[in-house]
């Protein structure tokens, strides 16, 4: 045989254990990988989370039998804690976790407390939770409802990351004539430190009706505060006019909010949020 007729292949250390873990359908803990798994809002109870795939503890695990991806807050089986803790003005969050090497999923009160699987807490994204031996990767949140719909889950349409609700939550809905904070800690979850505000402000006088909206005085906020605007902006921080949007980084989920002169009255929305752990 003609020497250009042979071939060599060298494998070598990171490409053989490459290959022996898509043999064991494990993978590196580092990737951290949700593909699929987008979390719907299907009755005022009920959740149903699309066909997924999701690294926990080294292992890929699939899921693409979607009756066995739905959750329902009154039922007790359905979870972490054995007991439903639905709770009017809550947010709770759903978890996958390996069944039987296979995705399963539940509902759980508390927010993720670890980055990875090894329980680490100081660097990174907190997305990992653990009952026991079990560990939890989280995959999304819901907000139970106040008012009028009080018990219900509150609808949202998720694209990736992103969490767009389809009715705006009221935050905030009083004059202040000076900055005044406002917890938006409900409808945003502990799992995103940005969010997405809506504005509203009642003109009542000569003045330009507007109301301004800013990073908390007494909140840690990451980076420089807005970070996008699809409003009017009038050249300064987080300050918009009527009918404005922004996208902020926060910290803690508090903002500042004051009415502008003139004005009777405003009001706060959360109108969605992003989350860390995709």
């Amino acid at each position: 045989m003609p020497y250009s007729e042979v071939s060599f292949v060298y494998k070598d250390p990171l490409t053989i254990q490459k290959l022996n873990q898509m043999d064991d359908n494990s993978v590196f803990t580092s990737e951290h990988k949700i593909i699929g798994g987008e979390v719907s809002i299907t009755g005022t109870s009920t959740v149903e989370v699309s066909p997924l795939r999701v690294e926990i503890e080294g292992k890929w695990l699939l899921e693409t039998t979607t009756a066995n991806l739905v959750l329902t807050a009154e039922n007790n089986a359905h979870w972490r804690e054995g007991t439903t803790q639905e709770a009017t003005s809550t947010a709770f969050y759903v978890y996958a976790y390996n069944s039987n090497s296979t995705v399963a999923i539940k509902f759980g009160l508390s927010a993720p407390a670890y980055t990875d699987t090894n329980s680490s807490t100081s660097l990174g994204v907190k997305m990992y939770d653990k009952s026991g031996s079990v560990w939890f990767r989280c995959i999304g949140s819901v907000w139970n409802d106040t008012g009028a719909d009080a018990g219900d889950l509150r609808k949202y349409q998720q694209v990736g990351h992103r969490i767009q609700y389809h009715f705006p939550i009221n935050v905030a809905s009083a004059a202040a004539a000076n900055w005044t904070v406002v917890d938006c800690s409900g409808p945003i979850p502990q799992i995103s430190r940005r969010g997405i505000f809506g504005i509203e402000s009642t003109h009542g006088g000569a003045d330009p009706a507007s109301i301004h909206i800013r990073p908390s005085d007494t909140s840690g906020w990451v980076g420089t505060g807005v970070t996008t605007n699809t409003g009017q902006a009038l050249g300064c921080v987080a300050q918009v006019r009527v009918g404005g949007q922004r996208e902020t980084t926060l910290n803690d989920r508090q903002i500042d909010y004051q009415i502008g002169a003139g004005d009777t009255t405003g009001a706060v929305y959360v109108e969605g949020y992003y989350m860390d752990i995709r």
